[in-house]
């Protein structure tokens, strides 16, 4: 089988693979609204949720999880995310403000014009564990527990048990993890 990768807006990757014009996403979506969606998921790839970044000057006001979830300050998101997910639900008491992608959110919280930004674990750690990052810091409390994985309509089900098997035989023989090392190389170093 031939792989092609395409880049593509993400508000447009749904539709797409609905379509037909991409066979499969890399993506964490929830079981309702996958079948919802007429469409299915893999084995999980990684095991992943939604976390919280802040300004490290701000880092007192959020020392428990609790006062993230009752927060009545300004937190962004991505439009159409798990982080959108999230905040619509959960933070009520908040502000929420819509943000086109991650690098607006990071954009915007460095400026100041939020004082939170809810997106995906990985993007989190890769931020706040930049060398010389300094002003942002992450939360490292999972607010979700997703599950990433490839994203297929349902009749391509043949694909989707050829991943599942590549995924399955990845993961017993290390393959997997060290895929993920490689490609998140992330270490969360806490000084005292």
């Amino acid at each position: 089988m031939e792989m092609r990768l395409r880049a593509m807006p993400r508000p447009r990757l749904i539709e797409a693979l609905r379509g037909g014009r991409i066979d499969a996403l890399l993506e964490t979506l929830p079981p309702e609204e996958l079948e919802v969606l007429g469409l299915a998921a893999s084995e999980p790839v990684l095991e992943m949720g939604q976390m919280a970044l802040i300004r490290a000057e701000d880092l007192t006001s959020f020392p428990r999880g609790v006062d993230l979830m009752t927060t009545d300050r300004r937190v962004g998101y991505e439009r159409g995310s798990a982080g959108a997910r999230f905040v619509q639900a959960h933070l009520t008491r908040s502000e929420r403000v819509p943000l086109a992608d991650a690098a607006a959110g990071i954009t915007a919280l460095r400026r100041g014009d939020i004082d939170v930004f809810v997106h995906d674990a990985t993007t989190v750690w890769a931020v706040a564990g930049a060398a010389g990052e300094t002003q942002l810091v992450g939360l490292f409390r999972p607010l979700t527990e997703e599950r990433l994985a490839w994203i297929l309509r349902v009749q391509d089900q043949p694909l989707r048990a050829a991943i599942d098997g590549v995924i399955r035989d990845w993961r017993a023989d290390g393959r997997l993890d060290r895929l993920i090392n490689r490609w998140l190389p992330i270490q969360v170093r806490v000084d005292d």
